[in-house]
């Protein structure tokens, strides 16, 4: 953001140009001791890489060289090819140098005075008009998206800066707010008697993407919103909208505006990943705690689905490495349950046919139903137990018959080998012994 300073007159009735005086928006300012030799050593060399301070993944305890990690938006990433080899770098999306929020803010007000000392500044306010409804309570201006992420004041041409002899925009990180006071992150003096502020989302989202204009306030509407009441959104200005041409959701064109509308993109997709879909978003991965919940519990978003027990998901996916597709054949994150409330059940083991496959359930919240997928059958009748080559007697291969076996519960049973059919190397040594 600029400021445009007239100097006064010098002399017979000369004038000056006007003098701009430009500066950096919060945090990549003074304010968190970042100035522009930080990232250009060499006007004529490379930059510092985004990655080189954005390295933290700990979530808390950032510092100019230790700020939140992200991940690029690409293919690789993202771990499809399905729309070829593609990459987006950091500044697709961003300006490292400004915000283009200051159309949009989410506050405006006035202050009276204003105190620094011990590295922050406070501003005693005297006049508060929240803008959007989401952020009606203070409490939660210095904490976006979690600790130490606050959101941006901003007070236009409030700051003399000595060297462009102009006053500049002075912009910071809110740590702490109420209903009469803002204290940000930096220390700051020589300010002009600019009394109004704005606050920001931040996040430098760029004016325009791919082309196209951004209208980007905050989340989730600035992610992707369709205001309309059908699957057309009209202005397809969101972030996460502009460049998909071909994904299932949210296109540029403004078709297929219906997936989790009004929801926060990054809730599953979260940029530490590159956007990639996030099953941590909905239950643990795996889950293994019988409770719902978000890092280790069972599903919790959108609903719980009604089960009480993680039963042997620890034994299959961290025992011994299955992946989700074994037993969830076309389950999520391909089809994400946020959509349609279904629980895919349906099993995949290479190199063995599906038929005669089962899996008895039980009974869910109403709002969920199964699928049974890959030639599997589902039923409710409570036993949680599944009928499948892995907890067969082996004679599938001879016979090409799937032995109705009942295996061990999911919630309470153990296996071993014994379990199904005579252990082989007990067998074989049998055989050798008494030949």
């Amino acid at each position: 953001m600029k400021k445009v300073i007239l100097p006064s007159l010098l002399g017979l009735g000369i004038a000056m140009l006007p003098q701009t005086g430009a500066a950096n928006t919060a945090p990549h300012w003074t304010t968190n001791s970042i100035d522009c030799l930080d990232c250009h050593q060499n006007h004529m060399g490379p930059k510092t890489p985004c990655d080189f301070c954005h390295n933290n993944d700990r979530g808390g305890n950032y510092s100019k060289t230790s700020a939140p990690v992200e991940a690029t938006h690409s293919a690789a990433v993202i771990g499809s090819s399905s729309y070829g080899q593609w990459q987006r770098q950091c500044v697709d999306c961003h300006d490292p140098h400004v915000s283009a929020q200051c159309a949009t803010p989410l506050v405006e007000g006035s202050f009276s005075s204003y105190s620094a000392a011990r590295g922050t500044t406070t501003f005693n306010l005297d006049h508060l008009l929240v803008l959007d409804n989401f952020w009606q309570d203070p409490a939660t201006w210095s904490a976006k998206t979690g600790a130490e992420r606050g959101l941006i004041l901003l007070v236009q041409g409030m700051l003399w800066d000595a060297e462009q002899n102009g006053f500049v925009d002075f912009s910071a990180e809110i740590i702490n707010a109420t209903a009469s006071t803002i204290t940000v992150q930096g220390e700051v003096t020589q300010f002009s008697t600019s009394r109004d502020f704005k606050i920001l989302y931040g996040q430098y989202i760029k004016s325009e993407i791919n082309g196209t204009p951004v209208a980007f306030a905050a989340p989730p509407a600035g992610l992707a919103y369709n205001e309309s009441a059908s699957a057309i959104d009209p202005t397809p200005d969101g972030v996460c909208q502009v460049c998909h041409t071909l994904t299932r959701h949210w296109r540029s064109d403004g078709t297929l505006a219906d997936h989790f509308n009004g929801g926060n993109c990054t809730a599953c997709h979260d940029h530490e990943l590159g956007f990639r879909p996030n099953c941590n978003a909905c239950h643990g991965f795996p889950p293994v705690v019988d409770a719902p919940g978000q890092l280790n519990g069972l599903v919790w978003n959108p609903a719980p689905t009604g089960s009480t027990g993680a039963g042997a998901h620890a034994a299959h996916v961290v025992d011994n490495g299955m992946s989700c597709e074994t037993c969830h054949y076309g389950g999520m994150p391909v089809t994400p349950i946020v959509d349609d409330y279904r629980l895919q059940m349906g099993f995949h083991i290479e190199g063995q046919y599906t038929v005669g496959n089962h899996y008895d359930g039980q009974s869910l919240h109403p709002d969920y139903t199964y699928q049974g997928t890959n030639n599997t059958t589902v039923t409710t009748g409570g036993s949680m137990t599944c009928t499948v080559y892995c907890h067969s007697d082996g004679t599938f291969v001879a016979t090409g018959i799937l032995a109705a076996n009942i295996s061990p519960s999911w919630t309470t049973g153990s296996t071993n080998c014994n379990s199904c059919h005579a252990y082989f190397y007990f067998v074989t040594l049998k055989f050798y012994l008494t030949s």
